[in-house]
């Protein structure tokens, strides 16, 4: 199962780099400041790049008993180990002895995020854990 990024974030970011880029690619055209030129290129094929991984990849992905928040390093709860579910005003916490995960609603598309709770109330957790606490 995957949880998507919102579709904003997603096309600002490819948004970016295909302006940074053809701002780079006028430079060189335009003969001016070649360093300046390729910092803009290289930012906007970067930005590119960001685009491409978070669209495949997705803001969470839940597979063979993992759950894996795609960002930056990578952070993995097996679904088992999952204790507690807190739902706060603009995040989720996902508690395991061992580690903690946040997700920023601001950053799930809306339909993954019904999937996403769905997968929450599905949790079989110990009998004195609330599956979603609501804080805040």
């Amino acid at each position: 199962m995957k949880i998507l990024y919102k579709s904003r974030l997603l096309r600002n970011n490819l948004v970016t780099g295909v302006f940074f880029t053809l701002l780079g690619m006028i430079g060189f055209a335009l003969h001016t400041s070649n360093l300046f030129s390729s910092y803009l290129v290289v930012m906007g094929v970067i930005y590119i790049i960001v685009y491409a991984v978070m669209k495949s990849k997705g803001y969470v992905s839940i597979e063979n008993g993992v759950f894996t928040k795609n960002t930056g390093f990578f952070k993995q709860i097996n679904v088992k180990d999952i204790q507690k579910v807190m739902m706060f005003k603009d995040s989720y916490r996902i508690d395991s002895p061992k580690k903690t995960i946040t997700l920023y609603k601001s950053s799930i598309h809306h339909n993954s995020e019904l999937v996403l709770l769905d997968f929450f109330k599905q949790l079989q957790l110990a009998p004195n854990e609330h599956v979603l606490k609501k804080v805040g």
